[in-house]
């Protein structure tokens, strides 16, 4: 069980955090000494698909109903649901039609409120809550990690071993759908939580990755104790558990050959690469070894935590390798699979047993949601939140078409395609949407000025005085640019989509300073290279 309800505050070294380095270094060697068959993870999938609706159910009675505190229990009873009530709901409509009607009646909690950024007020019903509300009580706290920290700092988060074992076991199936050669896994993400959570979920089904390689030099890494000692503990566990893991390798921005040299060796070898990393990592692979002369036809990614472009994908696949996407939130764990057989090139597979999503629609557009607005419910009983109607800040498109994919015969039969956050960026009082900031930056400037995606980022600012500014950072590769002409070119694409667009971007030219910077595109904390990146972060900002 959690300790009292409190989320932590810091990474520092204090008694809560060597509880939980310990906890976890005397958790992880059972859970390795019993590696997950691909029999056993059928087994319980099907399992969980067969019992959704008790799984919701379990949700209601033991994390919302008996916690006194529970911002849901407010917001069910400020709608005049009973345990009762919702009961029947559930057994006449199923889980996705009882979580339409509960989000009709105002049961739900957007991004703002969930982070505590704004108070949660429905109808005569205000209050305020913070993420710490929304703890799972029945989590043990084993395994630490943090949101990816695009917009802030990230949030520190605990995991428990039962929960990632799960986890673990969709992943097994997913790399198994694959049916290909023998494969040579690795992660390329930064020494901090989810690249443990990746590490831990192989190691449970026996393929832990033969390498880690990191996109920041660990020994340098501002990671606080509990990640470093969990790190470390990890590894230890391992040792005593036979099952090796792998330690982080630092690869500057400047030697991402070494990672194309290495996946080149493993195919010479019979052996297929596949690697989890973020997609500008991919692409940047990729790039080093076409430009090296390196063979790296038939190696795989899997690709989460950016923006997943058609125009990435397309460059990636160029040199014979392939790509699929997955979808995820360290604050649920991973939500979807790429599809084998697509129709669209960000489309996955949604892990139904895990999680229960619902999309918006019309019928929620008093609350403020884009229609295409997604809501996730935790279905299993030791996710790290309880999440009822969640909005993690993102929109996607549903389809329940028959692909004939692997995972479609697992029982994973709702699709998600076009996904993406739906916070927009505001400056001086004008507001783009985050989906055209990414076509212009992957396409519609690459097509002007040259250079590929990944070249071109916007950087915001503030001036002394807290007025707006932003920055196009331009990768110098591309060569001599007129800079003035680019910086035209921007304000013209923000402001083609429709006359109110128009006026927009006629406001930050009067008002919102642009400049242009010669140099790479900044990567986030967490290793990311993303469109939109903060390098002063307000006092509340957008999604972590």
């Amino acid at each position: 069980m959690l300790p009292p309800r409190q989320a932590p505050k810091s990474t520092g070294v204090s008694a809560a955090n060597l509880a939980t380095g310990f906890r976890f270094l005397r958790r992880l060697p059972g859970h390795l000494r019993r590696p997950i068959t691909e029999q056993e993870a059928r087994a319980a999938l099907s399992h969980r698909l067969a019992t959704r609706q008790a799984a919701l159910l379990n949700l209601l009675k033991e994390r919302v109903f008996a916690v006194p505190e529970s911002p849901y229990r407010r917001l069910l009873a400020h709608a005049g649901y009973t345990l009762p009530d919702l009961e029947a709901l559930l057994q006449t409509n199923g889980v996705e039609r009882t979580l339409q009607d509960l989000l009709r009646d105002g049961v739900y909690i957007s991004i703002d409120e969930w982070k505590g950024r704004k108070e949660i007020i429905r109808g005569s019903l205000r209050f305020q809550a913070t993420t710490s509300d929304f703890l799972n009580p029945h989590a043990h706290r084993d395994v630490s990690a943090t949101t990816g920290g695009s917009r802030s700092s990230g949030t520190l988060l605990l995991f428990d071993l039962d929960f990632i074992r799960a986890c673990a076991g969709e992943t097994l199936l997913y790399l198994s759908a694959w049916q290909t050669a023998p494969m040579a896994k690795a992660i390329w993400e930064v020494p901090g939580g989810g690249a443990r959570f990746r590490l831990i979920k192989m190691a449970l089904f026996g393929q832990p990755p033969a390498q880690w390689f990191s996109q920041v030099d660990p020994h340098r890494s501002s990671a606080g104790f509990l990640h470093q000692w969990s790190t470390t503990a990890m590894r230890i566990a391992g040792r005593l558990s036979r099952v090796p893991l792998p330690r982080p390798t630092y690869i500057p921005p400047t030697d991402v050959r070494r990672v194309a040299e290495w996946m080149a060796a493993e195919r010479k070898s019979g052996r297929i690469p596949h690697i989890l990393t973020y997609p500008s990592s991919a692409l940047a692979a990729c790039l080093a070894a076409r430009e090296n002369g390196l063979d790296i036809r038939g190696s795989c990614f899997t690709l989460g935590g950016e923006p997943i472009t058609a125009a990435r994908l397309q460059l990636i696949r160029s040199t014979g390798a392939e790509a699929w996407p997955r979808y995820g939130a360290m604050e649920c764990g991973p939500i979807g699979y790429g599809c084998m057989c697509p129709e669209h090139h960000d489309e996955v597979h949604v892990l139904a047993d895990l999680h229960a999503l619902i999309q918006v629609g019309t019928a929620a557009a008093p609350h403020g949601f884009p229609e295409r607005a997604l809501m996730v419910s935790s279905l299993h009983p030791r996710a790290p939140f309880t999440m009822l109607n969640t909005s993690m800040g993102d929109c996607a498109t549903f389809s329940s078409r028959s692909c004939g994919c692997p995972l479609e015969t697992l029982g994973w039969t709702t699709h998600l395609h076009t996904i993406r956050s739906y916070e927009k960026y505001t400056a001086a009082g004008m507001t783009f949407d985050a989906a055209d900031i990414i076509r212009i930056l992957d396409e519609a400037l690459p097509q002007q000025f040259g250079g590929r995606p990944m070249d071109y980022q916007l950087i915001e600012e503030e001036d002394d005085e807290g007025r707006p500014e932003l920055c196009l950072r331009i990768h110098p590769r591309i060569g001599p640019l007129n800079e003035a002409q680019v910086t035209r070119a921007l304000l013209d694409a923000l402001g083609q989509p429709s006359r109110f667009h128009q006026m927009m971007k006629q406001v930050w030219l009067d008002q919102v300073a642009v400049r242009v910077e010669r140099s790479e595109p900044c990567p986030t904390p967490g290793g990311k290279i993303l469109h939109l990146h903060a390098s002063k972060v307000p006092p509340a900002g957008g999604r972590t």
